[in-house]
């Protein structure tokens, strides 16, 4: 049964550090981390460790549902999980810092939480 879904969010995509491209910028006075993955240019915005990797999920699904496309990154070798933003879609660097004032407890994003009123079934 395929579901129409208005305010459907795939989730993130999860892609091995070493096959995304690195780089630092300067922008707004100061200096950015940022990747290019898929032609597309990225902004680091957040880094979780391993043990908290559902943290780094929940918080890329809720940037998704506000409409941000986010990315996770890993490198086994670091342990850590690395959220990126597409960098067209922000507008502000400065904003990206009030984008981690999000509060912990709100993290966990379940698909019971979206917004049902908007998604329709389709029979």
């Amino acid at each position: 049964m395929p579901i129409e879904c208005s305010s459907f969010h795939p989730l993130p995509k999860l892609i091995q550090e070493n096959l995304v491209r690195q780089f630092a910028f300067f922008a707004e006075g100061r200096i950015h981390a940022g990747m290019s993955f898929d032609s597309k240019l990225y902004v680091f915005h957040r880094a979780f460790e391993q043990r908290q990797r559902s943290h780094a999920f929940s918080l890329a699904s809720a940037l998704a549902h506000q409409g941000v496309t986010p990315i996770l990154t890993f490198f086994p070798g670091d342990r850590l999980y690395k959220v990126w933003l597409d960098l067209r879609q922000v507008s502000c660097l400065d904003s990206i810092a009030s984008l981690a004032d999000v509060d912990q407890s709100s993290l966990s994003v379940s698909l019971a939480e979206i917004d049902q009123s908007s998604c329709h079934f389709a029979a």
